[in-house]
């Protein structure tokens, strides 16, 4: 015998049990259904389906009986518990199951060429490989609504996602009628209907969820939020966000300002079980019941929670999203914070690029969510996400400009950091332009000893080096220097910054051996105050490397580039901007030491990275092009080396012009391959 029974309610499970116990006895009492399964002999299924709800106790309607068996169907993975021959989690079908469930929805008649696949699989990757919104998506496009290679741009339009994802199954086999909206709806609903704490809680961080990454969200954002908040008297910091306060749910003012109140206090457990509540729904999902470090949604979850906020409630959502990220960044130097810059930058990717407009309307009529952007520009400037930069940059200092006045130290910062983005991406004469307007504007309204003044001259020797001007990049660095050690003294940790840098300057005007020695003063310095493996410590160390190349000790530069490339892509990933310069100088080395094969398989990589990365008229891949072209010479490959520094001209000659220095000598090299090509 098999009872089914639609679980999705105390009252749906005591209303079948009551029916079963009529049929069989009379009875309207569903205890009494449960005792007649408990005490029948012959074999029984009982199925509880959709058995979702969280708030009661499941196993109060479950009979024991040694002939009986129970099957139990529900998001909640707390129902695992009641299992006593094992459990299923049933996640998203495999890319090809997806694909064949597609079609046999779509007709299996039809033949599918290559081209239908593609756009199938296309299809069920934005569906996350969920069965129940793949067969939505077959019931939309077997009507001829729309072209199956049409579908996921449409999808990708909020107007259309819940007319796509909610269209009904007219005809269809199943008994189960809720669309994939529909069914996530129902989990709202009763969440609602709840009057804990806990469920508030949950809602009000399914407003802030959406704007997040998918997959690797941490309690830990929201508790480094709540510990890094001091100042913004404003920020609607609610309970549900797990921070708690005695008086009010607004940040306090620091300590001694009119109205201070006591500090926040991040409230682990209720962060805790506002995630279980969620996960209880199967609207998020953890790797073990334990772990909040590595909470993921699934596509198509995210894809509702941003529909289900009104349209009127977008814009407070995304400012509540957007300062959770904002204060847990700390501008610290230390590991910890680099750590944690880097792990946040997923997360300020998906809440900031797909609505950089919408951003940049909250920064104008918020003072102090425009100044805390700077840490948000922080955390792209450190993985290498130039472009974000740019844009969030250049914005922000117009703003600035705009709200406190050109000549204002905090706009000023902006336009130092500005001119400083502009010499990573290869603008190399406009950070200098930019950065000599800025030191000069630093000098007249905060004096020429002010930190941020010492900081802009010390920048403007590095845009001087990259322009040519050695000169005035050693003179400007040595009076930097000077001053730096005079007011805060030679353990400062901009002084190791500016002696790295000026003896970058005295290797570029031949002056290799005090280079060498500034160098490794650098960093003796920064290895003993921030640890080998510190950004600020593989800076010198890199730059070790090159002066021991630049002084024909090329074993020394190999061995030191070859850790120094190790450690960068262990911890900044092999892509990252620092990263690819380490494997681009460590190629030099390995060519200088007749290890051509292995120079040009660095290359190539580096090469291919750097045009996906940076773009082809970046400097440093134009450099890449520049020395491939090099390392093919040298193995007697001249006419690849020959096709490469032709690009390499071609694309010099339109970005920087026929008679820049750079392009005059790829000119000359490429002059020099003809010539051999033509005596060959």
């Amino acid at each position: 015998m098999v009872l089914w029974v639609h679980a999705s309610s105390q009252k749906a499970i005591q209303d079948a049990l009551r029916r079963f116990a009529f049929e069989q006895t009379g009875s309207d009492d569903h205890v009494v259904g449960k005792q007649w399964l408990t005490n029948f002999r012959a074999p029984w299924l009982l199925v509880l389906d959709n058995a979702d709800d969280p708030t009661f106790n499941l196993s109060d309607y479950i009979p024991h009986n040694e002939r009986g068996f129970v099957l139990i169907a529900s998001r909640n993975p707390d129902c695992e518990d009641l299992a006593t021959v094992g459990s299923e989690h049933l996640g998203p079908l495999e890319e090809k199951e997806a694909c064949d469930l597609l079609f046999a929805r779509l007709g299996s008649s039809r033949k599918w060429n290559d081209s239908a696949r593609q756009d199938a699989t296309e299809v069920v990757k934005m569906l996350g490989y969920l069965a129940l919104a793949i067969v939505h998506a077959a019931a939309y496009l077997k009507k001829g609504l729309c072209d199956i290679s049409d579908y996921p741009v449409m999808l990708g339009e909020a107007r259309n996602r819940r007319r796509l994802l909610n269209y009904p199954l007219i005809q269809r086999s199943e008994s189960y009628a809720s669309s994939t909206y529909d069914s996530l709806e129902l989990s709202t609903h009763h969440l609602k209907s709840l009057s804990t704490q806990q469920a508030q809680d949950s809602l009000e961080l399914l407003r802030i969820l959406p704007f997040l990454h998918v997959v690797g969200i941490s309690e830990s954002i929201i508790a480094t939020a709540v510990a890094n908040i001091t100042t913004h008297e404003n920020y609607d910091v609610t309970q549900s966000s797990g921070a708690s306060s005695d008086s009010s749910k607004r940040v306090p003012k620091p300590a001694g300002s009119p109205g201070h109140t006591p500090a926040l206090q991040w409230d682990r457990i209720r962060t805790r079980e506002a995630f279980n509540l969620l996960a209880s729904y199967s609207i998020i999902s953890k790797r073990r019941f334990d772990d909040f470090r590595d909470i993921s949604i699934h596509p198509i979850v995210n894809m509702w929670m941003k529909d289900r906020i009104h349209v009127e409630l977008q814009g407070p959502a995304l400012r509540s999203a957007y300062l959770i990220l904002c204060t847990s960044i700390s501008r610290s130097a230390d590991v910890v914070a680099l750590e944690f810059r880097r792990f946040l930058l997923p997360h300020l990717d998906a809440c900031i690029g797909p609505r950089m407009d919408e951003v940049f309307g909250l920064l104008l009529t918020d003072c102090h969510l425009l100044c805390e952007s700077s840490k948000i520009v922080l955390a792209f400037s450190e993985g290498g996400r130039f472009d974000m930069v740019q844009r969030l940059e250049t914005q922000i200092w117009k703003m600035k400009t705009e709200s406190l006045g050109k000549v204002h130290p905090q706009t000023l910062q902006s336009m130092s950091r500005l001119a400083w983005n502009c010499h990573q991406l290869g603008s190399y004469t406009e950070a200098a332009n930019l950065g000599e307007r800025c030191w000069m504007m630093q000098k007249d309204e905060l004096g020429e000893s002010h930190a941020d003044t010492l900081g802009s001259m010390g920048n403007l020797c590095v845009y001087y080096r990259k322009v040519g001007k050695i000169d005035e990049a050693i003179q400007l660095g040595e009076s930097c220097l000077g001053m730096i050690k005079d007011t805060y003294g030679a353990d400062h940790p901009d002084v190791f910054t500016l002696i790295t840098n000026l003896a970058w300057s005295y290797s570029k005007s031949g002056r290799n051996e005090e280079a060498l020695q500034l160098g490794q003063e650098a960093w003796e310095k920064t290895r003993s105050e921030l640890g080998e493996e510190h950004d600020g410590t593989l800076f010198p160390m890199c730059n070790m490397a090159w002066y021991y190349h630049r002084l024909g000790r090329n074993v020394e530069a190999a061995q030191l580039g070859e850790r120094c490339w190790a450690i960068r892509k262990r911890i900044l990933g092999k892509e990252h901007f620092n990263t690819l310069g380490s494997m681009c100088d460590l190629a030099v080395y390995y060519d200088k030491l007749g290890r051509v094969d292995e120079a040009i398989q660095l290359e190539e990589e580096c090469l291919k990275l750097r045009r996906h990365r940076l773009g082809d008229e970046h400097p440093n891949t134009l450099k890449s092009f520049h020395n491939l072209s090099g390392y093919y010479d040298n193995l007697g490959k001249i006419e690849k080396a020959f096709r490469l520094q032709e690009v390499c001209l071609v694309i010099q000659t339109r970005v920087l012009g026929i008679e820049h220095r750079d392009t005059v000598k790829s000119r000359d090299k490429l002059e020099e391959y003809r010539i051999k090509m033509m005596s060959a």
